[in-house]
This record gives C-alpha cells, structure tokens and sequence, in this order.
C-alpha cells in the first residue's frame, strides 16, 4: 500500500484551500486503499522514512523545507503545492 504524508501549515477545514487541495483529495486516496496521512506537524524522521510520497501543502516554513529535503534524500516523491490566496479586490480587478 503506497503511505502518503500530507503537511499543511494550518489544519483547518473552514479553510478552502486545505478543504479543496487536502482534505478532499486525501479521502478520496483513501477510498481507494491508499494510507494517508495529514497533519500540521513536522512527521518525524521513522514517518518520513515509512511513507512514499510526501506533499506539502501552502506551508512554506524552514522545518517544511527541511522535510521535502530530507524526504528526497531518502529517495520518496515529493510534491509542492504551493496555493496563491487572491483577495476579492484583486479578483475583481482581473475581470
């Protein structure tokens, strides 16, 4: 079974974008019998050695780079995603 860890800066599910680029698909990978791991916490070294993939979601902290570092060193897929917050009067003035 592929172990994914799955690292926001802030876990909070009234926040669409953890709703929407975490929360939903990691139920989803779940559903089809992926283990998923999300936390707002740094994993520690045994989890980042166990999983295969690590995702880092709009949390751009040293430790989190630290992370992606060390879980490449280890040879596990690491994704980035990096989630730009528009505010509504930049929205409105793209239109």
């Amino acid at each position: 079974m592929t172990k994914i860890i799955w690292k926001v800066q802030k876990l909070d599910p009234g926040a669409a974008s953890v709703r929407i680029r975490t929360l939903v698909p990691a139920l989803l990978l779940r559903d089809r019998g992926y283990s998923v791991h999300v936390t707002a916490n740094r994993p520690d070294s045994q989890e980042v050695s166990s999983a295969d993939v690590v995702i880092v979601n709009k949390s751009y902290s040293d430790e989190d780079l630290t992370l992606c570092l060390d879980a490449r060193a280890l040879n596990k897929k690491v994704f980035i995603d990096i989630c730009v917050d528009l505010s509504e009067e930049r929205r409105s003035s793209e239109l």
